[in-house]
């Protein structure tokens, strides 16, 4: 938990007893359960008929029907109705043909409207389907996962959640829709209450949908609202369905991004239903509810087709029994290795409402984007809305900074960020240690063991079909093995699958990354100001202030892409720490040692012993500066760096200069600015076409992930704009030259 804004729930649910129990494989049934002939030659069976299960056995369908809030909502609804307004579908026309007879009438039609919602989302467990499902999955993850790794403190930390008596809200990471199933999978084998999972409708298919719903899901929209239109009986049915299950004490799980990742880092979050749960905790229905991140990473991406498909533009393919049927049938004819579960440390929602309100934590002015191109920023909202965005930005963290990388994840960075042109593979092993090295120094946990050749040998076995092998010339003394070349293929779409693994690892070195950018910034500002200054004779010194403000404006640049700290956390704090970590790799000197090198923005030199009466704060305002090493290995580390952010800086670069171009063409009535989704695919034909030619370094900039986010910043950051017939306009001409330009300095 955070110290910050959870000091109680850390150390309530921190228990030292629960470290070093090691790793718990759910696919390996406990000795026990093979006792006795029947046992030892059916031991699956066994296990399956023998395991309580802990079943959430209410009904909310009922209560919701009757509750104050959904008559008030049909009410409504059926006002609205009478008034000509087309609440049913918002994307259509907004005025009906044919109003009801009278009120009576709209108010039935309203009614059997919302039991048809309620019923839909209502959904009841069978415990004879759940064993036989849980039987069955045994033989499915078996054939389809090496291992389904558990660690057996975090299953113990739950199990002691679980006797406080309030519901626990499970909310993971999403890469693909096997999550649903394992997360229940796993609850059901460790003897914790299964949840409600709130599922996409999307998946509310013939066959499958009955299978989920008595299995513990219920299906919602994936989007509330539509067009112009606000549905407010779905919304008052989903809100009082929620409050009713949080009544009954039941667990609940959903996903905060709302759909799969694309890219294999967390999506903006989405704070939807979340709102609930803070509202009801707030108004006092329930006393609270513990909320558990949960993270889930695989050796192997398990539905790699829907990536490559929509990255390259494509548009998103509707589910339906057959294509279920085909997902289910290529799943269990390939392995995706090992897969790993991580629960973060339950807290308390009451406590961190509490502490947010009664503090004056910086969450509560923290500026997030916005995930529709030109909606209002959610700071200029309530302050609870922006507690909730907080909030969902907290779990974000959260859940990623508790996710085990796995051997593959590090493979795949090493390849597309320091090796893009081939590795031999001793050095791609050593490579490989000191990456784990980095990765266990920053406190994440390696989601594999074994030694770094049978680790690296192990993950290019999974990504075979994304790399290329060279051979050398056979060297005496060394085996065949060890004088191939291994280099990355850089073609589309596989460069995504590369893309994918490379940002489970990303999150280590992003704030690392940033400072090198903006060091690169910097230094050029130097060279400019003196071309005698180079690093080939003259050390060059960058003002720690400067830097970190460079920093920011980065952050700011990238804030659809990474959250690099908590909500809680000061902004400029956390990006010092990829100072500190530059000062401790010996790539910056802090050329003033007697002083600490940070305050709150990094702008005051502070003695070592400011606790002498004799020191004033208000005296000390000259600036630390900090000295760029000029060695060889110095500048390969900033460059590895800087490779880390390169296809999002040269995507973005690339949407800035198209913007130029469009702009030129508007002021010369050539060509008028084109919409949103026009913009877009012409940004990514024009890209696609550089990178087939080779004048993309990064040809997985050509993502149509990291387009949208770079045209949505400049919209963030007030360069662009709409105008009413729906077209793009450039307001500001001055900005979008400016990062162009600080882009262009970091683009490699």
């Amino acid at each position: 938990c955070c110290p910050k804004c959870l000091p109680s729930s850390r150390s309530k649910f921190f228990n030292k007893d629960f470290l070093g129990a090691g790793l718990l494989d759910l696919l390996v049934l406990p000795r026990a359960s093979a006792s006795g002939v029947f046992g030892r030659n059916f031991p699956y069976i066994t296990w399956v008929l023998k395991k309580p299960f802990i079943l959430p056995l209410v009904d909310p369908q009922k209560p919701t029907m009757v509750s104050t809030r959904v008559e008030a909502a049909i009410e409504y609804s059926a006002t609205q109705v009478m008034s000509g307004v087309n609440i049913h579908s918002p994307t259509k026309p907004t005025i009906i043909q044919k109003a009801p007879a009278n009120h009576q009438v709209a108010i039935q039609q309203q009614r059997r409207r919302a039991n048809a919602i309620v019923s839909n989302m209502s959904s009841t467990i069978y415990q004879w389907l759940l064993r036989f499902s849980n039987y069955i999955m045994y033989w499915v993850f078996s054939k389809l996962f090496n291992h389904l790794y558990v660690q057996r403190s975090h299953v113990n930390m739950l199990l002691e959640a679980q006797k406080k008596g309030i519901p626990i809200i499970f909310l993971p990471s999403h890469k693909s829709h096997v999550d649903y199933i394992l997360i229940t999978f796993v609850l059901v084998n460790s003897g914790i209450k299964i949840p409600h999972i709130a599922a996409g409708d999307n998946l509310n298919i013939p066959i499958f949908s009955w299978l989920i719903k008595h299995l513990g899901g219920w299906f919602i929209r994936r989007r509330l609202d539509s067009g112009n239109g606000r549905d407010d009986l779905y919304r008052k049915c989903l809100h009082e369905y929620m409050e009713q299950l949080l009544k009954a004490n039941q667990n609940i799980e959903f996903y905060i991004e709302g759909s799969r990742s694309r890219t294999g880092k967390p999506a903006l979050p989405k704070a939807g239903l979340l709102s609930v749960l803070v509202e009801t905790v707030k108004e006092g229905i329930v006393s609270d509810v513990l909320l558990v991140p949960v993270s889930i990473t695989y050796d192997r991406i398990v539905e790699r087709n829907f990536i490559r498909h929509e990255l390259m533009g494509g548009n998103k393919r509707p589910e339906n029994f057959l294509k279920g049927l085909k997902g289910v049938w290529s799943m269990l004819t390939k392995s995706i290795g090992c897969v790993r579960m991580d629960f973060a440390q339950p807290f308390s929602l009451q406590e961190y409402i509490h502490n947010v309100h009664i503090s004056n934590h910086s969450q509560m002015d923290f500026i997030v984007p916005t995930n529709s191109l030109f909606s209002p920023n959610p700071v200029k909202t309530s302050p609870d809305r922006r507690l909730v965005t907080a909030l969902s930005y907290h779990i974000t963290y959260d859940f990623t900074c508790c996710a085990a990388v796995m051997s593959t994840n590090i493979v795949g960075f090493l390849l597309l960020t320091k090796y893009r042109t081939g590795v031999r593979l001793p050095d791609l092993i050593s490579s490989y240690e000191w990456m784990v090295a980095k990765i266990t120094s920053c406190g994440r946990a390696i989601g594999f063991s074994g030694s770094p050749a049978d680790s690296v040998h192990h993950a290019l076995s999974y990504l075979k079909h994304l790399v290329v092998y060279d051979k050398l010339p056979l060297i005496n003394g060394i085996e065949p093995g060890m004088c191939e070349v291994v280099r990355p293929r850089l073609e589309l779409p596989d460069v995504f699958e590369l893309l994918h693994h490379t940002n489970q690892v990303s999150h280590v070195f992003i704030k690392d990354a940033i400072i090198a950018c903006s060091l690169a910034v910097l230094c050029a500002d130097e060279s400019d100001i003196d071309e005698e200054v180079t690093l080939e004779n003259t050390p060059i010194q960058v003002s720690q202030t400067e830097l970190t403000e460079q920093a920011l404006f980065m952050t700011q640049i990238f804030a659809r892409e990474f959250v690099i700290a908590p909500p809680c956390v000061d902004i400029s704090s956390a990006l010092y720490e990829g100072i500190e970590s530059l000062i401790r790799s010996e790539i910056v000197k802090n050329t003033q040692p007697e002083y600490l090198s940070y305050s709150r923005l990094g702008m005051k030199k502070i003695p070592k012993d400011s606790w002498d009466d004799d020191w004033d704060e208000e005296e000390e305002e000259e600036d630390i500066m900090l000295e760029v090493s000029q060695s060889r290995e110095a500048e390969a580390y900033l460059m590895f760096l800087r490779s880390i952010l390169g296809p999002y800086i040269e995507g973005y670069w690339n949407c800035g200069i198209l913007l130029e171009r469009c702009l030129e063409l508007e002021k010369e009535k050539k060509e008028n600015f084109p919409n949103e989704m026009m913009f877009l695919h012409q940004l990514q034909d024009v890209m696609t076409e550089k990178g087939t030619k080779g004048y993309l370094y990064h040809i997985e900039s050509c993502s149509s992930d990291i387009l949208r986010n770079s045209l949505r910043m400049f919209a963030t950051m007030e360069v662009i704009t709409t105008n009413t017939d729906g077209k793009l306009s450039v307001v500001d001409e001055s900005k979008l030259s400016d990062i162009i330009d600080t882009l262009s300095i970091c683009k490699m």
